[in-house]
This record gives C-alpha cells, sequence and structure tokens, in this order.
C-alpha cells in the first residue's frame, strides 16, 4: 500500500530458464474507483494488453463504469460503460466487444411498478440493429 492509500501489485511466472513467461502489474487507487491492469503476455517486457477501469459517483446516486482494454500501440480492442441507478436495481449497459467504437450489444434493465424489466439489444458491425429480446 502507498502512502496516499493507493496500492500497486505484480504478477509473473517465467519459463523453465527462469526468463520471463508472462507479467501482470495491477494499480488501485486508494478509493477503489480507479483500477489499471496491465499485461505482458509473452515476456518481452512490453505491455500487449492494458485495462482502464474506471467508476464515477454521479451527483443524484447513481454510479457509472467505464472499462476500457487497449492494445500496445494504444488501438481500443473493447469497451463497456455500465450505469447503475441509484435504487441498485436499474442498469444502462452499452458494450463494444470489438473495438470499432459502436455498440455491439446494449442491455436495459429497469424496474417499472415494481417490476424489473430486461431488454437487450444486438446490432451488426455497421450499426444496424440485429435482434432486440426481453431475456427470462
Amino acid at each position: 500500500m502507498n502512502v496516499d492509500g493507493s496500492s500497486a501489485s505484480m504478477q509473473a511466472q517465467t519459463n523453465a530458464d527462469a526468463s520471463l513467461r508472462d507479467k501482470t502489474v495491477t494499480a488501485m487507487s486508494a478509493d477503489g474507483l480507479n483500477r489499471q491492469i496491465s499485461l505482458d503476455l509473452d515476456g518481452d517486457g512490453v505491455f500487449e494488453r492494458q485495462t482502464s477501469d474506471t467508476t464515477v459517483l454521479n451527483a443524484d446516486g447513481s454510479r457509472t463504469g467505464t472499462i476500457t482494454t487497449t492494445s500496445a500501440s494504444g488501438a481500443q480492442l473493447a469497451k463497456s460503460i455500465v450505469t447503475r441507478g441509484a435504487d441498485g436495481r436499474s442498469r444502462n449497459i452499452w458494450v463494444d466487444g470489438d473495438g470499432n467504437g459502436q455498440a455491439d450489444r446494449t442491455e436495459i434493465i429497469g424496474v417499472v411498478n415494481g417490476a424489473t424489466i430486461d431488454v437487450v439489444s444486438d446490432y451488426a458491425p455497421n450499426g444496424a440493429l440485429i435482434d432486440r429480446g426481453w431475456p427470462r
């Protein structure tokens, strides 16, 4: 633990010849709202994947979490944004699973007259709606 309350950890695996196989470095903010995970997948000293997980506490009591994964070059590989309502039950989920900047899936979960409503929409790479459904 650092003086400011933040923390960092490192996990590494080695090969039989003691050379580095892979390494994961994780940093966490003191309030637990921000986390950065860096992955060196082949032990060459380059972090091939970086994942940033950031949570914002909104004035209305809701919270918005954004998880972004990038490559070593900084190209976005995937992103998801989840907003949870102050009631703890409602949420909006937006997922870009292929890093093209467009939603591949959205999910809206809300509470109407005490009943939970869940609507999932799937999209093509060009943004066209493929299907929309109500999971059970």
